[in-house]
């Protein structure tokens, strides 16, 4: 019986460790398709070093979703998904204000 336990938590210690490995991979590999986005978008919201918690989560749901408007390079088809899908989200219109403020906030700093 001991000996029956004990391949059984082995196996499960390998099981837990493998999708934990698979999990990071996945983490990283999204990071870095993100990351892809920001060049193509920095010249209306700055650079994500600059961005707040809330600016951080708000542009890593947004970026995404919008990534055939970000690619296209056009400013008014990027902003206008956007503001589409900030709109979209039931938060009270919490999003949109961020959304608002960060690309307000790059329009400032370019004056």
């Amino acid at each position: 019986m001991p000996k029956n336990i004990k391949s059984i938590v082995i196996f499960f210690v390998l099981a837990c460790s493998i999708f934990y490995m698979f999990m990071q991979l996945g983490h990283y590999v999204g990071k870095k398709k993100l990351e892809t986005q920001y060049p193509l978008v920095s010249s209306l919201i700055g650079e994500p070093a600059d961005w707040d918690s809330e600016e951080k989560e708000l542009m890593a749901y947004l970026l995404p979703k919008c990534k055939a408007e970000n690619e296209s390079g056009n400013a008014e088809r990027m902003k206008s998904c956007w503001e589409g899908r900030a709109a979209a989200i039931t938060d009270g219109g919490k999003s949109t204000k961020i959304l608002n403020a960060l690309l307000d906030k790059k329009l400032i700093n370019k004056k």
